[in-house]
């Protein structure tokens, strides 16, 4: 995707990001700060749209802690501590866009 928006005379980047590690939220927000100041000339972006998700494919009562942990790191606290993280990075005015994932709305049997 970053090829096809370079390549369009645009400029793009892309960094890697596990939204379940909290714990590497401040790593990504200098990185991100660093990139904002090579690439464009900025300190602060205007859009936050995270959109990250997982399923876990067991039936009710033989869903682990762990799972269940994972789906909650996932999907309710990594978005809102990457928030929290990134807010110092947004500019007055920003907008954020907090993106929910498939599973959110459907649901299986068990």
């Amino acid at each position: 995707m970053v090829e096809q928006v370079q390549a369009a005379g645009r400029s793009a980047i892309a960094l890697p990001l596990d939204v379940g590690n909290s714990a590497s939220f401040a790593g990504f927000a200098e990185q991100l700060s660093a990139s904002l100041r090579e690439v464009w000339q900025r300190k602060k972006f205007e859009f936050l749209i995270d959109n990250a998700g997982t399923g876990v494919h067991a039936p009710y009562a033989e869903t682990s802690e762990a799972q269940f942990d994972q789906m909650v790191n996932i999907h309710l606290k990594g978005p809102f501590f990457l928030t929290q993280t990134l807010l110092p990075l947004i500019a007055d005015g920003g907008r954020i866009l907090n993106v929910s994932s498939g599973p959110a709305r459907c649901s299986l049997r068990g």
